[in-house]
């Protein structure tokens, strides 16, 4: 009788291992990180798109009514609020949508376009309508989301085995299947969201205490329901799916492994919001300004090749063990008792 043929020792991903690869792919094709590069300069020397001339007015009423209804409260802290909303519209810019999800290019100043540059001020222009700021959005958002495309597919192309451009799918059918994914995840954002927000809000009239609690109860189940769906642009590109495919796919895998997976894009979300800070020191009105965003383009590149190498391993363990489960209860079933 013939022995069965033993099979492979697959283990699951390791997160040193990715990270390590990682890091170790960017530099071997550093070529990959001008995208994110280019994009930063953008945002600190290109023009600003910017709504303060039409928001000011409502933050300025909106100011007024929380006044009217906390004077005592706000009228120490009143000039300190009103220059903090003031900031926020003075460099809140347009193009920052650029920097779309949940496929875009990395960007160390797409939270907030420095006002400033070395060499002066950006050139400024004011949106005046609410329908041009929705249609700027719209269209800006769609333009992150191909700029996203292109750079997602040329990190596919060295994490995956024997990919190449005549086997990867046509540029256009991994860009309708990103704006897919986005609309999903935006519309099942919304039907979560809206709920939530309505009970918590209920809550809070009833018992700020309460209301604590529950939203510490939100916060878990967000994480929960979220972090199984974060592999799921990785199933476009590299997997070749199609948007539903690749989020059930990135649910069976993370949910196969869990613990693992969480802690990883834990250390993942560390390295990249904590080497940020340092990015920042900097100020944008000088030069040195230029060493954060080369040192964010690398690292934030490295760990995203980091996390393609994991759900490339991942999948790889995943699809061994389903197969050994499977031929173990085909085993099971043919022996006579």
């Amino acid at each position: 009788m013939n022995e069965p043929t033993a099979r492979p020792n697959v283990t699951p991903p390791r997160m040193v291992q990715a990270i390590t690869a990682g890091f170790n792919l960017v530099a071997n094709h550093i070529y990959i990180i001008i995208l994110p590069i280019a994009l930063d300069l953008f945002f600190w020397f290109g023009p600003h798109l910017r709504v303060k001339s039409l928001l000011e007015p409502v933050v300025q009423d909106m100011l007024r009514q929380l006044g009217a209804f906390y004077q005592a409260q706000l009228d120490a802290n009143a000039e300190a609020i009103r220059e903090f909303y003031m900031a926020i519209l003075e460099q809140f810019n347009l193009f920052t949508f650029l920097r779309s999800y949940p496929v875009g290019v990395f960007s160390l100043f797409s939270s907030s376009s420095p006002a400033v540059n070395p060499l002066g001020s950006p050139a400024l222009f004011e949106v005046q309508t609410v329908g041009l700021v929705l249609l700027y959005a719209l269209v800006i958002t769609l333009a992150g989301l191909f700029l996203g495309t292109v750079f997602f597919r040329e990190m596919a192309k060295y994490t995956g085995e024997n990919l190449s451009d005549h086997k990867l799918r046509p540029i256009i059918w991994h860009y309708s299947q990103t704006v897919l994914l986005a609309l999903i995840l935006l519309l099942l954002g919304l039907l979560i969201a809206v709920p939530l927000t309505l009970a918590f809000s209920f809550l809070t009239l009833l018992s700020p205490m309460i209301a604590q609690i529950v939203l510490f109860m939100i916060i878990v189940f967000l994480l929960w329901l979220i972090v199984p769906m974060v592999f799921a642009p990785h199933g476009i590109y590299f997997s070749q799916q199609n948007a539903m495919s690749a989020l059930l796919t990135s649910v069976r895998m993370v949910r196969f492994h869990l613990p693992g997976t969480s802690i990883f894009l834990l250390v993942i979300i560390l390295i990249s919001e904590g080497l940020k800070i340092i990015w920042r020191f900097p100020p944008p009105t000088s030069w040195m300004a230029l060493v954060g965003i080369l040192g964010n383009a690398f690292v934030s590149t490295a760990l995203l090749a980091a996390t393609y190498i994991y759900y490339r391993d991942g999948l790889i363990w995943m699809k061994s063990r389903q197969q050994n489960i499977a031929s173990s209860s085909v085993g099971n079933n043919g022996r006579i008792l």
